[in-house]
């Protein structure tokens, strides 16, 4: 049986991915729920004993760069509608 909370890791980010996807091609992404997703796995990482939480380091790592990414994704987008705004 596959682990749920790995399962969950690798959705978010999934969705983290797909989040930054949409942003590059200039919609709007719902961030709350990634940010109720983040919390969520954050607080049971945190409940977990040390060797379980490092035996998932990879998959977090892969996650912090994927949030990462989406972060300067949106500064990207940010930045072209400021500039959008000031040449209309």
């Amino acid at each position: 049986m596959a682990d749920p909370l790995y399962k969950r890791l690798e959705d978010m980010r999934g969705a983290v991915e797909d989040a930054q996807a949409q942003i590059e091609r200039g919609r709007l992404v719902d961030l709350p729920s990634l940010e109720r997703d983040a919390a969520y796995l954050c607080d049971q990482v945190k409940r977990l004993e040390p060797a379980r939480a490092r035996d998932l380091q990879a998959e977090l790592a892969e996650l912090i760069s994927a949030l990462d990414d989406l972060a300067l994704a949106l500064e990207r987008f940010r930045n072209a509608k400021q500039a959008e705004k000031q040449e209309g």
